[in-house]
């Protein structure tokens, strides 16, 4: 059981636990679960309009902790998503330039991470330094160096579970003109590069998912053309964050940033037909408990990052 990244060629990475819902003789299910962007923000904070405390990443771990152990109580695996980005210009970001989302997430054993223009204020060579020890699967299956026929990135992964369950992910970058420390990168048309990607990294009875930076029309425009397509994930603009936009039988879904949301999608396959069981966002309010672990990483980022101010 194991992950396979997809670039040239497959790799293998390590495995994932396992959904709630009852598993019959001739039905197999997966859970997915995804967050969107910290944007410099790991800890409680006054939401933007009501000025109640939300978020908090050593909540949202515990939660995420929480649903896999039930999960695994019925065999049923969980695959846990990052919309992306680990730059922001923030504090924390000049501070410790991408370390401290790459070492949250992988405390989180975050199985794919979304990929954009924006992760590059220091050009694509420091970029590859920390992918290079952060133990993550960055996928992009439309960004590459300018002068190479190939992303530089793995352009997706996929992974056969051991209910027979199989899932294939894509990464989608959006649209853009590269400029500054990003301009030796080409940003090719997602609508060309992901049907090609898909096909690759999914197939027939398994579960094909892009995680997505591009906004709302462009993944519209995924969903009407990509086949076998079953879900775009992702936190572009337009991406609608507590009711999934259904496109052409795929669900379009996102959630709200900085640590204040969870999603979900439970996945059933019956019979060769794969649907959406359920979709749920999970507000991550000051009711529920903390991870230890990560609430003793954040500390540590916030309190060297107040000291070096």
């Amino acid at each position: 059981m194991r992950w396979l990244i997809v670039a040239s060629m497959l790799l293998a990475l390590s495995p994932l636990g396992c959904a709630s819902a009852p598993v019959g003789p001739t039905a197999e299910h997966l859970t997915v679960l995804y967050f969107g962007e910290l944007a410099g923000v790991l800890d409680q904070h006054p939401h933007p309009v009501t000025g109640t405390p939300v978020g908090g990443l050593p909540r949202l771990a515990a939660l995420v902790g929480k649903i896999r152990k039930d999960n695994a109580a019925h065999r049923v695996p969980t695959v846990l998503l990052y919309t992306g980005g680990v730059w922001n210009d923030s504090p924390l970001a000049r501070r410790f330039r991408g370390k401290d989302v790459v070492r949250l997430l992988r405390q989180m054993e975050v199985d794919a991470v979304a990929v954009g223009l924006d992760d590059f204020p220091g050009g694509r060579l420091e970029f590859d330094a920390l992918a290079k020890t952060a133990d993550l699967a960055f996928i992009t299956a439309n960004l590459r160096g300018k002068n190479k026929a190939t992303p530089w990135l793995p352009l997706g992964l996929g992974k056969l579970f051991e209910n027979g369950m199989t899932i294939g992910l894509v990464g989608a970058s959006p649209p853009a003109s590269p400029t500054g420390a990003a301009a030796d990168l080409v940003v090719d048309d997602p609508l060309e590069a992901i049907p090609l990607a898909v096909a690759r990294t999914g197939g027939p009875g398994g579960i094909d998912i892009v995680l997505s930076r591009c906004d709302l029309a462009t993944n519209q425009k995924l969903a009407q053309q990509v086949a076998g397509l079953h879900a775009v994930i992702g936190g572009g603009a337009g991406m609608p964050l507590d009711t999934p936009w259904i496109e052409n039988g795929v669900h379009l879904t996102g959630v709200a940033g900085r640590g204040e949301a969870l999603g979900r999608l439970d996945f059933e396959r019956r019979d060769g037909t794969i649907t959406v069981l359920r979709h749920k966002t999970y507000a991550i309010t000051p009711d529920l408990p903390e991870d230890r672990i990560m609430r003793s990483l954040v500390d540590g980022f916030l309190n060297r990052l107040n000291e070096a101010q």
